[in-house]
């Protein structure tokens, strides 16, 4: 049970139970504890074991419970848990005789972004009608979970909406880095509130933390006027989450994406590979390289490569 304000749901994502031997040096640790199950639900503030543990107890072992806690708990929520009467049901016996409270009480304490800072985003093209193009970076600094309700964005370059911008896409990757689609996870779509403007017409109420991520894509028509630009920017207080509005100052990405026609590739050079020696189970090792010349920026469809002269082959030796 717990004694506390803070309930199921609402603020406590998970309970826990945990063995620990008794040789281990006292206190509660994830590396020497062996995780036994999950403390079911009974009522908001209660919990139990649905089917039987059947986990071996030694003598001296540590019993621990622990609570996971949701992103969107209250600050100021507390925890007091509460073994009652009979509550721990062994093969041998029914313990304890008096309901054991724990004397000391834990709270929880709302996390707050400190800041948001741009990470810069290189100059580059993209070509109309494709998706997913990278304009805009942030990182965030934050004391811990907080709340994405809203966000601004402007692009000070050309490229308009519609005309040539058909979306502006949020996503997240925790601990942020290097955008990739297939490691974030899509937020949602800014609707367009000018010419130039973008911002979510409802809260997001996204969970984010110390040093993840935030990327801005957009998503061109395929009529996209070549030459248009995209120079996106972080207004003041475009950021808004639960703990307050950031950045505190207008935050430009310095390189600008141009759209541009559609290009031909009119050559591939070979640059030879240097002789080397790879080991078992290593990865990323280069093999093959070509040098790229174009008119303007094309599409790459399809590859096809052989290994012509080695005896290496698939799956014996190449994973």
């Amino acid at each position: 049970n717990n004694l506390g304000t803070a309930i199921d749901g609402t603020d406590i994502a998970k309970v826990k139970f945990w063995d620990q031997p008794a040789n281990s040096g006292g206190g509660f640790n994830t590396a020497l504890a062996t995780y036994v199950g999950d403390l079911n639900m009974v009522t908001s503030k209660q919990w139990k074991n649905t089917t039987p543990f059947d986990w071996s107890i030694g003598n001296n072992n540590g019993l621990w419970v622990t609570v996971d806690i949701k992103p969107t708990a209250i600050g100021g929520d507390t925890l007091q848990f509460q073994a009652p009467i009979n509550s721990y049901q062994f093969g041998s016996t029914t313990l304890p005789t008096g309901t054991l409270t724990n004397n000391k009480i834990q709270s929880i304490q709302a996390g707050s972004v400190i800041g948001v800072n741009m990470v810069p985003e290189p100059a580059d093209v993209f070509l109309p009608g494709t998706t997913n193009n990278l304009v805009y970076q942030v990182s965030v600094t934050a004391s811990g979970g907080d709340l994405l309700n809203t966000i601004q964005m402007i692009n000070t370059g050309n490229a308009v909406a519609g005309n040539d911008i058909a979306a502006v896409n949020v996503w997240y990757q925790q601990g942020g880095g290097a955008f990739s689609v297939v490691n974030s996870v899509l937020i949602g779509t800014l609707n367009q509130t000018g010419p130039n403007s973008w911002q979510n017409p409802s809260s997001f109420q996204w969970s984010v933390g110390d040093g993840d991520g935030l990327y801005i894509t957009v998503d061109l028509s395929p009529t996209a006027t070549y030459g248009n630009t995209c120079v996106f920017q972080m207004p003041v207080n475009s950021f808004n989450f639960n703990s307050g509005n950031f950045p505190a100052s207008t935050q430009t990405n310095p390189n600008s994406q141009v759209i541009t026609a559609p290009g031909m590739v009119t050559g591939l050079s070979l640059v030879n590979v240097p002789a080397a020696n790879y080991y078992q189970n290593s990865t990323t090792n280069l093999v093959f390289q070509l040098s790229v010349a174009a008119n303007n920026a094309d599409i790459l469809q399809q590859l096809n490569l052989t290994n012509n002269a080695g005896s290496a082959d698939e799956p014996t030796d190449v994973q």
